[in-house]
């Protein structure tokens, strides 16, 4: 069972390296110059057609079924702790499933489809809260054998799901496609301003995820080996 839990941690943060070097690898060869995560779209990262964003846009897939597979574990837990959680496995491989699915949105829906895509980007945050709402839910089951760590894990989660919250709701996302002007006169020009709301959200919810799922595998075998 340790190593299952192991292996998971090890894939999803090498899929998630892989996925960063690749992209920024192909966008710097091409556009010269680096590639800003603050505020370009995921998109922008993997629109350029050449081997390393093929194998960047793998390990991303890669780094997503990974991520699903994560939701799965409580329901391979021993019997147990299966007791202590009544149906809160099935509520977690559904939101686990579909959350980071729904990322996949973010690099193959384009700006070219900017409503679809403002869709999508609702609709991943608004499965990253229930995921994380979920899954404190089941870890405050889990009181029943370890109060002070099932409540402590729950709490995490709780947070992570107010952060997502949060950014969903940030008033600064209804104009997000505002520009900075730079400059004065004829010489003026409009750019992106730093963070630029929309893009810097979509990256900060892929790390958000991540961080969620690692969270997930470290928590999820501590309390499940420690189960009298």
């Amino acid at each position: 069972m340790m190593i299952l839990f192991l292996i998971s941690v090890l894939l999803i943060v090498l899929f998630a390296v892989l996925t960063v070097f690749y992209m920024n690898q192909a966008y710097t060869r091409v556009m010269k110059r680096n590639f800003d995560y603050l505020t370009e779209f995921p998109f922008e990262g993997y629109q350029i057609r050449c081997t390393d964003t093929h194998i960047a846009i793998g390990a991303f897939v890669a780094l997503i079924l990974t991520m699903v597979l994560t939701a799965y574990a409580p329901l391979f837990a021993s019997d147990t702790v299966k007791g202590f959680l009544s149906a809160r496995p099935v509520l977690m491989a559904v939101t686990g499933t579909l959350f980071p699915v729904s990322l996949v949105g973010f690099i193959f829906i384009g700006g070219e489809r900017m409503k679809l895509h403002l869709a999508n980007f609702v609709t991943s945050y608004g499965l990253f809260v229930l995921y994380c709402v979920s899954a404190g839910f089941l870890f405050l089951d889990m009181r029943a054998f370890n109060a002070e760590l099932g409540l402590a894990f729950a709490i995490v989660y709780f947070v992570l799901a107010g952060l997502g919250a949060i950014v969903i709701l940030n008033p600064k996302l209804a104009s997000w496609g505002k520009l900075k002007k730079v400059g004065d006169g004829e010489s003026a020009i409009y750019v992106r301003p730093r963070p630029f709301m929309l893009p810097f959200s979509e990256w900060l919810l892929v790390a958000l995820g991540i961080l969620a799922s690692v969270f997930f595998i470290f928590i999820f075998y501590y309390l499940t080996m420690n189960v009298a």
